[in-house]
């Protein structure tokens, strides 16, 4: 289904008539967004509007959970956790996107009495992440390497810290937002804990036997130096995103339960 096409997504609405939408749809790479923000705001503003406005004409209203970004909150000193009433000082096209699709669907829950949770989703990673994204770049450039490929590694700014979780449990979390959530509020989604892009980096070299080397020169316009989420605000997930710790992930110690 194309998002961008309006009457496809009405008709199939109207076919299918759910009950609740999970809108995970979207253009995610903060890189690409550099590139194509004309094509990043298409598909995260005009295609949410047209899931939305769709979803208004169903006979029976259905609820919408909308997938955010942690991105929205721009860069931050990592003194404290950051809380869902922290200013949103996005940086990057991505982010601006998000929060405009934000806004548009609190707009619509005012308005229109809609029925639409809110996430604002930190960093997370699992099986079948496909590339553009810091954890299976590293991990395909790795296996690149240990097939005899060029021994340099693009790394970026390692210095950089995130809030990780693993996909598993996020998807818990959704499903959780799905039956429990408020119509109209706003859920940050990560780990409450910051991890070091070297931490991670870490973890994956530590099982490469290959010799390479690390380039720097792949830091892309925006990059943030340091942020994490509050993890204590919501009490209908919260606790969950934090059952698998990030090196847990790949297999290096037990999960954390």
């Amino acid at each position: 289904m194309d998002l961008l096409d309006f009457v496809c997504v009405k008709n199939y609405m109207q076919s299918e008539r759910p009950g609740i939408i999970f809108h995970l749809a979207g253009q995610s790479a903060v890189g690409l967004s550099w590139k194509e923000p004309q094509m990043t705001f298409s598909i995260n503003v005009n295609a949410t509007l047209n899931l939305l406005d769709a979803a208004r004409e169903l006979p029976a209203p259905a609820r919408v959970l909308l997938i955010g970004s942690g991105d929205e909150y721009g860069k931050t000193d990592g003194a404290a956790p950051i809380k869902e009433t922290a200013p949103l000082k996005p940086e990057t096209p991505y982010a601006v996107s998000k929060c405009a699709q934000e806004e548009m669907a609190r707009l619509y829950t005012r308005a229109y009495g809609m029925d639409i949770v809110l996430t604002r989703s930190f960093n997370h990673t699992g099986p079948q992440q496909r590339r553009g994204f810091v954890v299976p770049d590293f991990a395909s450039q790795i296996a690149a390497i240990e097939k005899g490929g060029d021994p340099v590694l693009k790394v970026g700014n390692l210095s950089a810290e995130r809030d990780f979780s693993d996909v598993r449990d996020v998807a818990r979390a959704y499903r959780l937002l799905a039956e429990k959530g408020r119509p109209g509020e706003i859920y940050n989604g990560g780990a409450g804990k910051a991890c070091r892009i070297r931490d991670l980096l870490d973890i994956l070299e530590d099982r490469c036997a290959a010799r390479r080397r690390e380039d720097a020169a792949g830091r892309c316009a925006g990059d943030c130096k340091r942020y994490y989420k509050a993890a204590k605000r919501y009490g209908v997930c919260g606790g969950i995103y934090d059952r698998r710790n990030i090196a847990g992930y790949f297999g290096l110690l037990e999960k954390a339960e």
